[in-house]
């Protein structure tokens, strides 16, 4: 991939990351002044997806054609049911 695409993607996913940190941020709040259990639970899993966008260590490769082999049974295991 060029380094154009590369960089469209991380900035894509950092913009993604943050916009959901702030989500998880207004839930924490939320969490500790009006909605103690509610909040939080809320809150936890809206963070961990959003540094999971913030440090993406996901390296996407081109795709590349691939011949794929056909597994074929011996002719014992295939004809062994007659």
């Amino acid at each position: 991939m060029n380094a154009l695409t590369r960089l469209a993607n991380r900035l894509a996913s950092m913009v993604i990351g943050v916009g959901l940190a702030m989500v998880g941020l207004v839930f924490t709040t939320l969490g500790i002044t009006f909605l103690p259990v509610i909040g939080i639970l809320i809150a936890i899993p809206v963070m961990t997806l959003s540094f999971h966008f913030i440090n993406p260590k996901l390296e996407v490769e081109e795709a590349r054609e691939e011949s794929t082999l056909l597994c074929t049974w011996p002719r014992e295991v295939r004809h062994s049911a007659t």
